[in-house]
């Protein structure tokens, strides 16, 4: 019967049918067909010893056979009895026992009856009749019992019937279940467990959502009614969630498609964050074992009850409206959910943060529709209110976020990984803050204290750092400040105010500004109004009193005004500086001073600012010069050139910059001298009876005159190096300590120090060179020219120091080198050294140490063995009188000098290498050991041998037989000092045999030939085969050689 009751049960549901009630919601998936053994019930990664004894008390769940039309009802179909168990269901349960006994007696009686009757001996007649009337009660008996657990089997059916005709599975009661077991008189709690945990396993199956449905979060609440219900305890009802677990998981493993893998794999972690619910946290670790029997680790655990609980939780705020507004009963509602969710806070937190960020997001992108309109069409209400609304919310949710009842999570809201954090949106928030904070200013025409909360708060939440903000703040506090400046000058009450600085100060705490940045807006407004003043080159008196006026109302400081006109009317000044400068070295006439003077007159310049003018003008000028020496210098290597730009430098600085400097610094005493003289000037014609115009025109001729005669004289003075008194007053004030290196200003000073020592050079037409003489006069003209350039360059008497002691040991080696040229050091040669050591002014220990440094590169330096004082016929001949070069020359230098003759030998192109003189006369003359020679021949050859057999292949290829043959050559000086121990290898062959022929045509040396063709592994009927054919290869060789042309 029960066998018939399951397969009447065998047909699943429709897949997907959603079940919904007010209390329980579930899917009832398609159930697979049970396997046939015990076995295949188990999962892939369980052991058969694990689950045994779960697996005998897990039946396969109770389906019931479906009708032509699919139910989406988790228990959709009645189940039918048998007619055995409908007729034992039909009895009641008293006068069921009473009609077994009943039938018993009957049974007895009829066999008494017939046991008498039976032919036997009379005497026994009666115990047989006794006999067959207790087995004929005992077989009664027997089908008694059986009657009795078929209708007891029939209770699971009926209980079944009963969930079937509820509303709704949930509805099921304690009182129902005991009411079907007391009507077949059994305990279905203790008698049939195996039937409730087929009904529980049937319904947890279809309240487990497969494929994209997401868990509702009354699954669990309803599970567990259901399991109460029923009245299955935990360590009964566990072994049913893993055994659906295992039919979720083998369904995974079944299937080869991917989509339907994933759908059973959520479905897995959907039971166990629902069992996890069910059972508690304390008693899934213990009932449910996920680890041991899935192979699973705490990991994956913890992501499949994260993940459907934030799931749950995101589904319920979607149902109520998919927001998170700032109430607190929903806030509440929310806490509540979390706890019944079973939801850990960092994922609370997580949702929370982003359904708020969601919410403001929402409320700014409506303001920064209105902020990417025009401005025309731009309503700067629908911006503020939005952004007002953001700020409040993000306010209230601040309140609630100590409240331990709320939901956590609560807190300032903040857009860093929303839609608007993202690199694009960064200037549209900008953008919205600067709106906001403008409007709300303008509004105010203030920056009070409620607008800065407002502004710092809506910083946090867009994210932007301090400086942009301030930024922001400052351009629009800017924007107020000059709105309300604008009406206090035009009004006129700034004008009138006892302290405009009072005024301005009161106007920047109110809207929030800076004193410097009010500073630099009032440098720019009057920086505007002296450009339009002076676009006539020329300031009136009633410019000079408007800008007088402006610097009152704007409390301009002194340093600032003069900074304004340094960057306006000294750019004329300086235009007019520049001109006189690009005419080189040359004196400056009246004229062009007169201009100069005219410059600082109508602009009203003061004389601080044209001074400063002057100076930075002056700089560039001189750092012109300094960079075209070392660029000369540096070029070409030329130090004459350099000496002759840092020469024009000095007499530019004398002639040119000198005069003008004084006349600035002094323009205004320069003109009274200049009136008084025209004065008296004109009293005197007018004496002699001259008319005033006449004469004032000669006057005026004849200086002018004058000063061109005295130009001319003094530009060929400056052009002969002639030296006067303007150059021995040349100007100090204005140098380039700041614009030259500190190396550059040493190297400079060093060329021209070098240029005065030497003198002037006259080159012969015949290509000889003399030193013209230099008198007195002129070398005390150079060295006052020298002083002035160590002036103009900013060098301390430190420096100057270092570079005369650095000449000084120069002109000292150089004396000592050609000392030990002409000998050994006798007490004479010593006595000399010291006296040049004396007048140079050089120490003991520097001089000393200038003798070493020329002893060492003379006789045992790499320098020396470079520049050929040390060579291989030197030192044979050292050796050859008896001599050692050990204690003479370095060891570094005799293994380059080796290294070197080695390089050559191998390299000659002539195969010419001696191998005794290599391996053994050559190191003993360099007093080398073997082993210094061993690694510099391995490191030299043995990398060179393999180059020179695929060059030489390469070269034959390319048909250049010429060099074909100093390739081989070098290959064989190559292994005769470091021989192969087995015949070099090529993949062709004949290759090899017709670089040999190529080798014979070449050279006609046999011992060559024999040598190389045991290095190319060849035999001797090959060579001798070769040998034969090198006059045809000689003669094709030289036809196809194209270096030999001619």
């Amino acid at each position: 019967p029960a066998r018939r009751m399951q397969t009447a049960m065998s047909q699943p549901v429709a897949s997907g049918a959603v079940i919904r009630s007010s209390q329980c919601i579930g899917v009832r998936p398609v159930l697979p067909a049970r396997p046939a053994s015990r076995a295949a019930r188990l999962p892939v990664h369980a052991s058969a010893s694990d689950t045994a004894t779960q697996q005998e008390l897990m039946p396969a769940p109770i389906v019931p056979s479906a009708p032509s039309e699919p139910s989406t009802k988790v228990f959709p179909y009645q189940l039918p009895l048998d007619q055995q168990q409908a007729l034992l269901a039909s009895i009641p349960l008293p006068l069921y026992y009473p009609s077994v006994l009943a039938l018993m007696g009957a049974v007895g009686f009829v066999g008494m009856m017939g046991g008498r009757a039976a032919p036997v001996e009379p005497e026994t007649k009666a115990l047989v009749g006794f006999a067959t009337a207790a087995a004929s009660a005992a077989a009664v008996a027997a089908l008694g019992v059986q009657g009795k657990k078929k209708r007891d089997s029939a209770a699971v059916v009926a209980l079944y019937n009963k969930i079937v005709d509820l509303p709704d599975p949930c509805d099921l009661s304690p009182e129902l279940v005991n009411k079907v077991g007391a009507d077949f008189g059994i305990n279905m709690h203790k008698d049939d467990v195996e039937g409730l945990s087929k009904i529980y396993s049937q319904y947890l199956e279809a309240m487990i959502p497969s494929g994209e449905k997401q868990l509702n979060g009354d699954e669990a609440p309803s599970v567990l009614a259901f399991k109460n219900a029923l009245g299955l305890s935990d360590e009964d009802a566990a072994p049913v969630h893993i055994e659906v677990a295992r039919r979720l998981f083998r369904q995974g493993y079944e299937t080869k498609d991917r989509a339907m893998q994933f759908e059973q794999r959520k479905a897995f972690q959907r039971l166990i964050y629902v069992s996890q619910i069910v059972f508690g946290e304390a008693k899934s670790a213990f009932l449910l074992p996920w680890r041991r029997l899935f192979n699973i680790t705490d990991a994956q655990i913890f992501v499949a009850r994260r993940d459907n609980a934030r799931a749950i939780f995101r589904a319920y705020l979607e149902k109520e409206g998919g927001d998170l507004p700032a109430d607190r009963h929903f806030l509440r509602q929310l806490r509540d959910q979390q706890q019944q969710i079973k939801m850990m806070d960092e994922t609370a937190i997580e949702v929370v943060r982003e359904a708020s960020r969601k919410h403001v997001e929402g409320l700014l992108e409506k303001a920064l529709t209105h902020v990417k309109a025009s401005i025309k069409s731009r309503d700067a209400t629908k911006v503020i209110t939005p952004v007002q609304e953001a700020i409040e919310y993000s306010r209230k949710l601040t309140r609630y976020a100590n409240e331990e009842d709320l939901i956590p999570g609560l807190g300032p809201v903040i857009l860093a990984g929303g839609t608007l954090a993202v690199e694009g949106r960064a200037r549209d928030l900008k953008d919205l803050y600067k709106l906001y904070v403008e409007e709300r200013m303008a509004r105010s025409a203030a920056f009070d204290t409620k607008i800065k909360e407002d502004a710092h708060d809506l910083q946090a939440m867009l994210g932007l750092n301090a400086a942009a903000v301030q930024a922001l703040q400052d351009e629009s506090a800017g924007r107020l400040y000059k709105k309300l400046l604008r009406e206090q000058v035009t009004s006129g009450k700034l004008d009138a105010a006892e302290s405009p600085a009072q005024v301005l100060g009161d106007m920047c705490d109110r809207v929030g500004f800076s004193p410097e940045a009010a500073l630099d807006l009032h440098k720019g407004l009057y920086k505007a109004k002296l450009v339009t003043l002076t676009e006539g080159r020329t300031l009136t008196d009633a410019n000079v009193a408007e800008l007088a006026r402006i610097r009152r109302i704007l409390c301009l400081p002194v340093d600032v005004v003069r900074k304004v006109q340094r960057e306006t009317s000294g750019k004329q000044l300086e235009e007019a500086i520049s001109d006189i400068y690009m005419m080189g070295a040359k004196p400056v006439t009246d004229a062009d001073m007169a201009g100069i003077d005219q410059v600082i007159k109508d602009m009203r310049i003061e004389s601080e600012v044209a001074l400063e003018v002057f100076t930075e003008t002056t700089r560039e000028r001189l750092r012109a010069y300094v960079q075209q020496a070392i660029k000369e210098r540096g070029a070409n290597q030329d130090r004459k050139a350099s000496a002759a730009v840092l020469k024009k430098l000095v007499q530019f600085n004398a002639i040119v910059v000198t005069p003008m400097l004084e006349r600035v610094k002094g323009t205004d005493a320069a003109k009274k001298e200049i009136a008084e003289i025209m004065a008296k000037a004109m009293e005197q014609a007018k004496a002699e009876g001259a008319e005033g115009p006449t004469i004032e025109a000669e006057i005026i001729s004849g200086a002018n005159k004058q000063e061109q005669v005295g130009a001319v004289q003094k530009a060929m003075a400056a052009s002969r190096g002639a030296f006067d008194e303007e150059e021995r007053r040349a100007q100090k004030e204005i140098t380039l300590k700041e614009d030259v290196a500190p190396e550059n200003r040493a190297l400079l000073y060093k060329d021209f120090l070098m240029s005065t020592m030497s003198g002037d050079v006259v080159e012969l037409p015949v290509g000889g060179t003399i030193r013209r003489k230099v008198s007195q006069s002129a070398r005390t003209a150079d060295m006052w020219r020298l002083q002035t350039l160590a002036d103009l360059l900013g060098m301390g008497q430190a420096e100057i120091s270092a570079v005369q002691g650095e000449l000084a040991e120069s002109a000292y080696k150089s004396q000592a080198q050609e000392v030990l040229r002409s000998g050994p050091l006798t007490e004479e040669r010593v006595t000399y050294l010291e006296d040049l050591r004396n007048q140079l002014g050089l120490t003991k220990e520097m001089a000393d140490k200038a003798l070493k440094t020329v002893r060492t590169e003379m006789f045992g330096s790499q320098s020396a063995v470079e520049d050929g004082k040390w060579t291989i016929e030197r030192i044979a001949e050292v050796t050859k009188a008896g001599g050692s070069v050990d204690g003479l020359v370095e060891e570094s230098t005799r293994r380059n000098l080796f290294r070197r003759e080695f390089e050559r030998a191998i390299g000659d192109d002539q195969g010419t290498l001696d191998k005794q003189y290599m391996l053994h006369t050559l190191p003993a003359m360099l007093s080398l050991d073997e082993r210094r020679i061993k690694s510099i021949i391995k490191e030299l050859a043995g990398s060179r041998k393999r180059l020179l057999l695929v060059q030489a292949i390469s070269q034959y290829r390319q048909r250049r037989p010429s060099e074909v043959t100093g390739s081989l050559l070098n290959l064989l000086s190559c292994c005769r000092v470091l021989p192969e121990t087995s015949p070099m290898q090529w993949k062709e062959k004949e290759e090899l045999r017709e670089l040999f022929t190529a080798f014979c045509s070449k050279v006609e040396d046999d011992s060559k030939r024999t040598e190389l063709g045991a290095i190319l592994g060849m035999s001797t009927e090959e060579m001798v085969e070769a040998t034969s054919a090198s006059a045809t290869a000689a003669g094709r060789a030289a036809s196809e050689d194209e270096s030999a042309f001619f």
